[in-house]
């Protein structure tokens, strides 16, 4: 019984990480992407125009203290069980 329950969450924890993989790169792309519409957005509109001014003071693009030395928002990845880094 207890292999089978150390055999299942062992299961569980490999697909966790394999999905929170997948969501990382999601995430990344995303943010790929809207990095890339700003930089466009700024070709567009430039800065002396109405819409150029609110691109530039609307849009953050410097991250806060906290989360620039994790790069993840803030907030740190909480450690899998058994994964050694």
């Amino acid at each position: 019984m207890c292999l089978f329950t150390l055999a299942a969450f062992t299961a569980l924890l490999t697909r966790e990480r394999q999905c929170r993989t997948e969501f990382n790169d999601m995430i990344g792309n995303a943010w790929q992407d809207c990095v890339a519409w700003y930089m466009s957005a700024l070709k567009v509109f430039p800065e002396d125009t109405p819409e150029g001014q609110n691109l530039r003071v609307s849009i953050p693009t410097d991250l806060p203290e906290a989360a620039a030395g994790t790069g993840s928002g803030g907030t740190p990845e909480a450690p899998i069980p058994g994964d050694n880094p």
